[in-house]
């Protein structure tokens, strides 16, 4: 379906779209976008005129901060023109394609969606031409592509692969003899992984209380952070919490009894965690051991409220105007309500862990990743509704997608599923790509 108004008899230009040769449209620092905008004329010629080409990579927020004050901010992470003729050239073939070629700088931070701000990257086509009949005439085409910005496991702080041992209790009634106690121990061997990754969890929960147990679950929450200051200033920051996976632990404990918990958590496809300092810092508080967050500790530092450490650069002196960390968050349901709540906070990287891949080799396949779509984000409109367009309806929006790691040893059983899927359904595409081309070359 074409986004165009009702066109008049005497255009003859039937489709300007913009293909890419990469179909996931995904690219890091350094890489070059290669592609074409694609033209389709329905009978007789068009003169172009002028074609001019932008990349635009900007962040952009517009939310409420924590004191309801309006917060608003705009950045721009790359804009660049440029004119792909140099004078007017007549078209006459049916179908002609323009070949466009830009290489990416470095700096530039991961596109990301929320329903506060995000970051996004795209490139624009417009034709100013006339038709058959003399007619000047302007259309534009749009493609949303995806930046990633590059967080490789191994170089961050070893104290990410420490197994993680956590103890909670709570206790109902006067001392814990009317109501008794829930008591849950959990542990998880790491902190950090890519995403298609499986992390056990292994532990218990005690119910010796005079209540029932509803559920134990362990939630992906992604957190982002707004702001001109979001790597100091973290107290201060608007935050933006959104619940990304839930997986059950157990369900309908009842009184006096207790549970063995032994269950795999799969990494769902989603956006790498910003690359922030705290992440390479070598040593934590407590011994190197993380601070967890917890509703009955307030006076307690989280991970990413440790101020009173000297700040050490990041990977990027990129001025970020957001900033994405993850958590698992753990509850303890009862009555309705979260008896146990504790967050332990995680890291999403982009290159695994050199002791979870095959081979080691970059260029074996089994450790490169497929490029998957974010299923918690919203498609971000690229082009005014009054601009006119001959794009179709799914190019005139973008939705992210991000490296998801299907093939290695600590990859879950569902993300083996669903590569096997993918690649069965590229043969198929590439096989019916291949009859329709013998029956094309037969009708001419």
């Amino acid at each position: 379906m074409l986004h165009t108004p009702q066109l008049s008899c005497e255009e003859n230009l039937s489709e300007c779209m913009l293909e890419l040769s990469r179909k996931d449209a995904c690219y890091n620092w350094g890489d070059t976008i290669q592609g074409k905008l694609n033209l389709k004329i329905s009978e007789g010629s068009i003169e172009i005129t002028s074609l001019r080409i932008l990349f635009h990579g900007y962040g952009k927020i517009n939310c409420k901060g924590k004191k309801d004050e309006l917060l608003q901010e705009n950045m721009t992470y790359m804009k660049k023109f440029s004119n792909a003729i140099s004078q007017p050239i007549v078209v006459s073939q049916q179908e002609y394609s323009i070949p466009i070629e830009e290489t990416l700088p470095d700096q530039l931070p991961t596109s990301v969606y929320s329903p506060k701000g995000h970051i996004q990257y795209v490139i624009q086509c417009t034709l100013e031409y006339k038709t058959a009949a003399g007619t000047p005439s302007i259309v534009k085409a749009v493609r949303g592509i995806t930046v990633i910005e590059s967080l490789d496991l191994n170089k961050i702080s070893k104290t990410w692969f420490e197994p993680k041992t956590e103890f909670e209790q709570r206790k109902f009634g006067w001392f814990a003899c009317t109501g008794g106690h829930i008591r849950l121990h959990l542990t998880f061997e790491r902190s950090a992984f890519v995403c298609g990754e499986a992390i056990p969890f292994i532990g218990k929960i005690e119910n010796k209380s005079d209540r029932r147990i509803e559920k134990v679950s362990v939630c992906l929450m992604r957190n982002t952070r707004f702001g001109n200051d979001v790597e100091d200033d973290v107290e201060n920051a608007t935050v933006d919490h959104h619940l990304i996976q839930e997986d059950l632990m157990a369900m309908y404990i009842e009184e006096g009894c207790v549970n063995k918990i032994d269950k795999k958590v799969h990494i769902p496809c989603t956006a790498p965690s910003t690359p922030l300092p705290i992440l390479f810092r070598s040593g934590q508080l407590d011994g190197n051991k993380f601070q967890l967050r917890r509703k009955s500790q307030l006076g307690r530092l989280s991970l990413t409220s440790q101020k009173s450490r000297q700040s050490i650069s990041s990977t990027s002196n990129m001025q970020r105007i957001l900033a994405i960390t993850y958590a698992f968050l753990i509850k303890v349901r009862s009555n309705g309500m979260d008896v146990i709540d504790l967050s332990v906070p995680v890291v999403i990287g982009t290159v695994p862990y050199i002791d979870h891949v095959n081979s080691g080799d970059p260029s074996d396949p089994l450790d490169r990743p497929v490029i998957n779509l974010c299923r918690q984000d919203k498609p971000i409109p690229l082009l005014d509704e009054k601009e006119r367009s001959l794009c179709n309806k799914a190019q005139l929006q973008h939705v992210n997608k991000y490296p998801f790691f299907a093939t290695l040893p600590t990859s879950s059983k569902q993300s083996k599923k669903l590569c096997v899927i993918a690649q069965n359904i590229k043969v198929e595409n590439k096989i019916m790509n291949t009859i329709k081309s013998a029956v094309d070359d037969e009708k001419y």
